[in-house]
């Protein structure tokens, strides 16, 4: 069962806290009930968040947004949701201050192996935030801080009239608040116009034009498939060889025209070129092309696909949903709230399919199902 910051409840006006209070009550009363009682406790947390934030930063030019690594994950998906967050006041013309509470880390990161996989997001975190800000990054604030640095910024920036520090009153008790930042974008987002929602949706011109790197990228069109291998850590996500043999064979009889840039990390791609090689598999490797060994290639290279597959694997999906890229999607939502029954966010196009579960199976017909 997910954990949430239930407390957020304070950040609320009266009439919104009652009604936030009594579903909580539904919680407990009915504990059966509890996951479908969750689900809608969470999405009018989120409803009521982003139309506080609608209303308070009409008379605001700048933004603090606080990702504190004492209460957070040391990973790049519920990070990206977080400057996905940033993304949006950006385009609302409004200076945003990103600070990135470090040297403490969450207990589940302190482990000697743990903390070594954060290594590489740990080491890319600064220029990762840079390249999502993107076009706007002439607005946009990055660093990192001790706590007490923070704190004493924070604490000054909350005087000035003409600022909005997002989630203050939770940041200040260092209670985790990036579980809920992708439900909130989805409110803020649903009901702009077309061209504002372009404006924050992620696409490889710019982004790979603001990094300089976009003249690196494939020249002939591609698809991506993002597969993943790990076998220490949430090996349930990880692509089997059987899945893999079978989505290559099966993209390339459907898509004859196109080659396969299979994305993933170091260890992935290694793994899965042996596995190629062993059963004379064409396709292409990310780690392989002309481009630098990081997340953000990668992100690169799944935004310029003409359409991207996952089923269950790593973080690039997350990518995925904040743009126009066609993509299938298989895999688990955690904090993330559906939509409706067939969307997860409220911009999902025709030809963006998204399926919330793990899948075990070894048919790549359902990518194409």
């Amino acid at each position: 069962m997910r954990s949430f910051a239930i407390n957020t409840t304070k950040n609320l006006s009266g009439g919104a806290r009652i009604i936030a209070r009594k579903i909580k009550s539904l919680l407990r009363a009915n504990p059966l009930y509890k996951d479908r009682y969750v689900k809608v406790y969470e999405k009018y947390i989120s409803q009521k968040i982003a139309a506080t934030i609608r209303k308070e930063i009409i008379s605001k030019k700048q933004v603090y947004i606080v990702y504190d690594h004492s209460c957070s994950c040391l990973a790049y998906g519920e990070f990206f949701h977080h400057l996905m967050l940033a993304r949006f006041f950006l385009t609302q013309n409004l200076k945003v201050s990103f600070l990135i509470i470090d040297g403490e880390y969450r207990t589940d990161f302190q482990d000697e192996r743990a903390f070594s996989r954060a290594q590489q997001f740990l080491a890319e975190e600064i220029d990762f935030a840079n390249f999502i800000a993107g076009a706007y990054r002439s607005n946009f604030l990055c660093k990192k801080v001790s706590w007490k640095e923070g704190n004493t910024e924070l604490t000054q920036a909350s005087l000035n009239e003409s600022v909005y520090i997002y989630q203050h009153e939770l940041v200040v008790q260092r209670l985790p608040i990036y579980r809920r930042s992708f439900n909130v974008v989805n409110h803020l987002v649903h009901g702009l116009d077309e061209d504002l929602t372009k404006k924050i949706l992620l696409n490889s011109l710019e982004l790979g034009n603001c990094w300089g790197k976009f003249d690196l990228l494939p020249k002939q069109p591609y698809l991506a498939l993002n597969v993943r291998y790990n076998p220490d850590w949430s090996t349930q996500r990880n692509t089997t060889e059987s899945l893999f043999v079978n989505a290559i064979k099966k993209l390339n009889s459907y898509y004859p025209n196109l080659s396969i840039i299979v994305v993933s990390d170091r260890l992935g791609c290694n793994y899965f070129m042996e596995v190629a090689q062993k059963n004379s598999i064409d396709c292409l490797f990310s780690k392989n092309l002309d481009l630098p060994e990081s997340f953000i290639s990668d992100v690169l290279l799944v935004l310029g696909a003409i359409k991207y597959f996952q089923v269950n694997g790593g973080g690039l999906g997350c990518i995925l949903l904040f743009s126009s890229t066609p993509f299938t999607i298989i895999a688990p939502i955690i904090n993330e709230i559906m939509w409706t029954k067939r969307k997860l966010v409220s911009w999902q196009a025709s030809d963006q399919v998204f399926k919330n579960f793990y899948y075990t199976g070894d048919d790549a017909q359902i990518l194409l199902d």
